[in-house]
């Protein structure tokens, strides 16, 4: 799992001074307000290089990036996973949930309630070990849902100070919210969708919150 070095506006656990500035920021942003540059185009993107010198550049700070272009890089790059998966999963007469875990730096293939050890799967994970370009794009998905889950958080906590929030109560937001997002490497592909386990949290984290 990959976690920058570079000071964010999340990076402030156990220094309440720093948790202070960190909220004054927030309260002064603009809502929606999008960065001073953008990715040009999902089209520029041809090739896997250029894919990861843009996840490098969102990674170390670069706030040229505007998370609503990360979200679309990221929905880009699902597409393309979805529809590799999906055809080979149909070839392989595989139905239901498929769990794809990050270990060890390696993408391992299960099922949500198989017990017994299944050919498909095995097969399916064969494939994986073999097909370097799609264990990439796998963890695209999962660092890009991070990146795109830890802006809307920040944005959540601007919302959250507007309405009157208590400091102590946007605190509690973005570290549990931080928390859960890093807390597994894990993406799930079903019949519509290929989705990371941390997609949804912020927004889960800010419903509870605000109860909405």
């Amino acid at each position: 799992m990959y976690v920058s070095n570079t000071p964010s506006l999340l990076d402030y656990i156990g220094d309440p001074e720093k948790a202070k500035n960190t909220l004054s920021e927030l309260a002064s942003r603009p809502k929606g307000t999008e960065m001073a540059s953008d990715i040009r185009s999902l089209t520029a993107l041809q090739s896997d290089e250029g894919i990861e010198q843009t996840i490098e550049k969102i990674a170390a700070g670069d706030t040229s990036v505007s998370l609503n272009r990360v979200g679309n890089l990221l929905e880009h790059i699902k597409a393309k996973v979805f529809t590799d998966l999906q055809d080979v999963a149909g070839r392989l007469d595989i139905s239901g949930e498929i769990s794809f875990s990050r270990e060890n730096g390696n993408w391992t293939v299960s099922q949500e309630g198989q017990t017994e050890s299944s050919a498909a799967i095995d097969r399916l994970q064969q494939y994986l070990d073999k097909a370097s370009d799609l264990n990439n794009k796998l963890s695209q998905i999962n660092q890009l849902s991070e990146m795109v889950e830890l802006g809307q958080a920040r944005e959540y906590a601007s919302t959250l100070k507007s309405q009157g929030a208590e400091d102590s109560q946007i605190v509690t937001y973005l570290t549990d919210t931080r928390a859960r997002i890093f807390a597994e490497d894990k993406l799930m592909l079903s019949q519509q969708d290929v989705v990371a386990k941390s997609e949804g949290v912020s927004t889960r984290f800010y419903n509870a919150i605000s109860g909405e």
